[in-house]
């Protein structure tokens, strides 16, 4: 039997062609990873108001799915974060966002990793295996919200 292409492969597909066009509609460029399962799924790279390019990136990981879990109010989206993933998050010297891709709205979300950890005074030792998070449903990643992230991180 040949291999399938599944519905998660497409939707993978689809979320990185979202966040590539919100990433070029703000004017930058997001260069993907061929490589899997590295904890980051591409970078995103800027230009200041003179189009020259910046010595500041974005380090991306891209989560697709067709079912976004919600909290009860619906105001924020819930997902999990394993501890192997937040050590080498953490410790990267340039900032991590968490992309959360919704196939079936084709809308994503983003977290700006380090900042929330700050905010909620988070720490790695506490953190056993996985730690639950909840990204704000306004937290909507588009051209806009690339820009105010190049803006506040850099």
């Amino acid at each position: 039997m040949r291999k399938l292409r599944t519905r998660q492969h497409i939707i993978e597909d689809l979320g990185f062609n979202h966040i590539e066009r919100q990433v070029l509609y703000a004017g930058y460029i997001i260069q993907r990873y061929s490589h899997n399962d590295y904890s980051y799924d591409g970078i995103i790279h800027t230009f200041n108001e003179n189009s020259e390019i910046e010595a500041f990136s974005m380090m991306v990981q891209l989560k697709s799915t067709d079912n976004l879990k919600l909290t009860k109010n619906k105001n924020s989206i819930i997902f999990d974060l394993s501890i192997r993933d937040l050590e080498l998050w953490l410790g990267h010297t340039l900032p991590t966002i968490i992309l959360l891709y919704d196939a079936l709205l084709e809308k994503s979300y983003y977290m700006d990793v380090q900042a929330y950890f700050k905010e909620n005074r988070m720490l790695l030792k506490n953190i056993h295996k996985f730690v639950r998070v909840y990204i704000p449903e306004t937290n909507v990643f588009d051209k806009e919200s690339v820009q105010y992230l190049r803006k506040i991180l850099k």
